[in-house]
């Protein structure tokens, strides 16, 4: 389905996003 696939890779971005900031904060 298209809508979870969307809601699947924005948890993911979001997950990603996360781990860049706390990588770059150290």
């Amino acid at each position: 389905d298209n809508g979870v696939d969307g809601m699947h890779t924005n948890a993911s971005t979001m997950l990603g996003k996360g781990t860049f900031v706390l990588t770059r904060a150290k």
